[in-house]
């Protein structure tokens, strides 16, 4: 299994190289931000809890217009709050800026992380995005979570 693992990584690492380099930024209430990588933190404050983020701007490998994305990320919204969640405003991007996904940062819970990290993947599913970015409070850094592709690109 582990091969098998690690194969279905290295394929999702060389179908979409950007996330590799991606940087997230978050917008707290207080008028705050941090920008957070898969390396750490990169500027402001460290977040207190994990987090997960989501967006569902361009979805797999499709470049929806921007009225389609922002309709889809607004869904997402919806359904983030209908489940109770507690979330941020954010913005995935490329390092340089040059490309930019509104998104979402969801708190996840101590005691309710893994439910709701596995709610958040089936919502991110739904909305067919090939992954989401969970960023770890206590180790200081992010990963990619990958997500299997409905046409079976998987483990």
């Amino acid at each position: 299994m582990n091969r098998d693992w690690e194969s279905f990584q290295s394929r999702r690492d060389r179908t979409f190289p950007e996330y590799a380099t991606a940087v997230f930024e978050i917008f707290w209430p207080a008028g705050q931000s941090s920008l957070l990588g898969r390396d750490g933190l990169r500027s402001g404050i460290p977040p207190e809890q994990d987090l997960l983020i989501i967006t569902a701007y361009n979805p797999g490998l499709q470049r929806p217009d921007s009225i389609s994305n922002q309709l889809q990320n607004q869904r997402l919204k919806e359904a983030l709050s209908t489940a109770g969640l507690s979330f941020y405003e954010c913005v995935g991007r490329s390092p340089d800026g040059l490309h930019q996904e509104p998104s979402f940062a969801v708190a996840l819970e101590e005691v309710r992380g893994r439910e709701q990290l596995a709610y958040v993947a089936s919502v991110a599913g739904r909305f067919e995005q090939s992954a989401i970015f969970l960023w770890n409070s206590r180790l200081r850094k992010g990963q990619t979570i990958w997500l299997a592709e409905p046409s079976g690109d998987s483990p």
